[in-house]
């Protein structure tokens, strides 16, 4: 991700997993022409560290994709990152984020009355500002690395936004300890202290905070419902088919009034399918009904269905193979048969989840099919 003037050195598995190829070359020109961005790097570098060939733009991306300098002991957090292990987002653990073109690690701070908040976490020790907080290696869990937590840039984010599990660094109670010493200036844990004061903003230290916050920034606002979803509270109307029924409303006068053809009818009234846009206007202005359908939210289910940080990984490689966004497959399976499906199923509270996971593995076989 790049802003204003500085390369961030934040997406730093996405640098990794070379999800772009142009990343590689683009990391390797911008340092090479940036003098604040260099002497960023040399912190996390090797000394001897060059930039004149491709050679050395791969040796970028490991500096950056948390691969700690160290001879023999070179460890990848990737290795971490992708051991798919499946656990419940809780105060203390280490996760990694992406959204979009946007990667970053970040620890749990709070999951409070159902809103998650995250500290950003830096592997860039060197630049970390008195607001932050050094935890030595000893104390990151499997990570094994001296990380910068950043507390004063406690950032609100969706579920959705969580990608993969990484390890714990502090239980919940030793958390909420934590959280009172530092806002009323108590005893930190042993080891752990404040980051070397910035000389101004315009200093190394001063730029890499703005940064960082704009990268919080930016995954604090990320959101794959559209707008009218939230302005809309429809949670009260029945479905179509519900109101059509009780008003007696038969196939063969929806297809009339409406000018559509009798299978479409018949699919609306049976609630097969979903009323578009139009269809709703039209049913309200030639029948006076209200009814839910795509210009309503989804269930609630379904959303906390589709923000499951559980389903994350299928979401994002059946997007891959789709051809589409996740926004946009999220928003698919939001209106599409799962939603369906899922309205009419109470078997248990998992239910929605469950049809989800079927409906990506689903869409994948499919995929995979194809190419066969």
């Amino acid at each position: 991700m790049f802003f204003e003037q500085h390369l961030l050195d934040l997406d730093i598995v996405a640098f990794f997993d070379q999800r772009d190829e142009g990343i590689s070359e683009r990391v390797g020109t911008h340092i090479h022409n940036c003098n604040v961005c260099a002497a960023r790097l040399k912190q996390v570098a090797p000394n001897d560290f060059k930039l004149q060939q491709s050679e050395d733009d791969a040796e970028v991306v490991r500096a950056l994709a948390g691969i700690s300098p160290g001879g023999e002991n070179l460890r990848a957090l990737v290795s971490l990152f992708n051991r798919e292990r499946v656990v419940d987002p809780q105060p203390g653990q280490v996760w990694r984020l992406h959204w979009e073109d946007v990667t970053h690690l970040a620890m749990i701070a709070s999951t409070a009355y159902g809103n998650l908040t995250v500290w950003p976490i830096t592997l860039e020790v060197q630049l970390a500002d008195e607001s932050a907080l050094l935890v030595p290696a000893s104390d990151s869990g499997e990570m094994g690395l001296e990380l910068a937590i950043w507390p004063a840039i406690e950032t609100g984010i969706g579920t959705y936004v969580l990608e993969r599990y990484v390890t714990e660094i502090l239980p919940p109670e030793r958390l909420r300890s934590l959280r009172r010493a530092y806002r009323i200036g108590g005893d930190l844990p042993v080891q752990w202290r404040p980051g070397a004061a910035a000389a101004g903003p315009e200093s190394p230290r001063g730029k890499f905070r703005t940064d960082l916050v704009q990268v919080a920034g930016f995954l604090g606002e990320a959101s794959w419902e559209p707008e009218e979803w939230a302005q809309c509270d429809t949670s009260d109307l029945p479905s179509l088919a519900e109101a059509l029924s009780a008003a007696g409303i038969s196939a063969t006068q929806l297809a009339e009034k409406l000018g559509i053809s009798a299978r479409r009818a018949i699919s609306l009234r049976r609630g097969v399918v979903e009323p578009s846009l139009q269809e709703l206007s039209q049913l309200h202005d030639v029948f006076d009904l209200s009814a839910s359908g795509l210009s309503a939210a989804p269930q609630r289910e379904v959303i906390e269905a589709l923000d499951n940080p559980r389903a994350r990984d299928l979401i994002l490689r059946a997007a891959e193979v789709e051809g589409k966004s996740e926004v946009l497959l999220r928003r698919d399976l939001a209106t599409g048969h799962f939603s369906l499906a899922a309205r009419k199923t109470k078997k248990s509270e998992d239910a929605a989840f469950e049809m989800l996971v079927m409906e990506l593995k689903k869409r994948l076989a499919t995929s995979q099919e194809s190419e066969i």
